[in-house]
């Protein structure tokens, strides 16, 4: 029950002073706080610093050291550039905002490899903050689009079939 509590101030303090679309505003009052905290449990995985995926397999390869100590699981990805590479390989940078175990939340810098074909080859995550007031600076948060992940968290998981975490 704790945890719902901690989530529900970060949501609070994520969103705080920001404008939203009336729909999104009404979404965001009407959300069920266990539901959120039940479908980032059932979503979190771990986070690594480095991987590499032969042939694309995200389950094999290589994984270097967790960027954090605990799964999170992603909330929000932009990407800033990319480039095509006459190799046929993409280079994108990308901005993640991933919400932790412990309900708090961090932009990630990803720097990503793919083929043209969208087979992955490889990722480099940097943690840049943790720190709220910082985040404009360092990520372009879409809000609506967020309230609409956050929704999307509370029902998706009860799509696999119902497991239950102890919060």
């Amino acid at each position: 029950m704790l945890i719902t509590i901690e989530l529900e101030n970060a949501i609070d303090h994520l969103f705080r002073g920001e404008e939203l679309l009336p729909s999104a505003e009404e979404s965001l009052k009407e959300m069920d706080f266990e539901s959120l905290a039940q479908g980032i449990k059932f979503f979190s995985k771990p986070v690594y610093v480095y991987t590499a995926y032969p042939d694309g397999d995200p389950d094999g390869g290589y994984r270097g050291p967790l960027l954090f100590p605990f799964p999170a699981t992603l909330l929000y990805s932009k990407a800033y550039e990319e480039m095509i590479c006459d190799s046929g390989v993409i280079i994108k940078h990308i901005m993640e905002l991933w919400i932790l175990d412990d309900m708090t939340f961090a932009v990630v810098s990803c720097v990503r490899m793919e083929l043209e074909s969208g087979e992955l080859i490889s990722e480099y995550r940097l943690l840049k903050t943790k720190d709220r007031d910082i985040f404009p600076q360092v990520i372009d948060l879409n809000y609506n689009l967020l309230v609409t992940v956050l929704d999307s968290l509370c029902l998706e998981h009860t799509y696999y079939g119902t497991p239950i975490y102890e919060l």
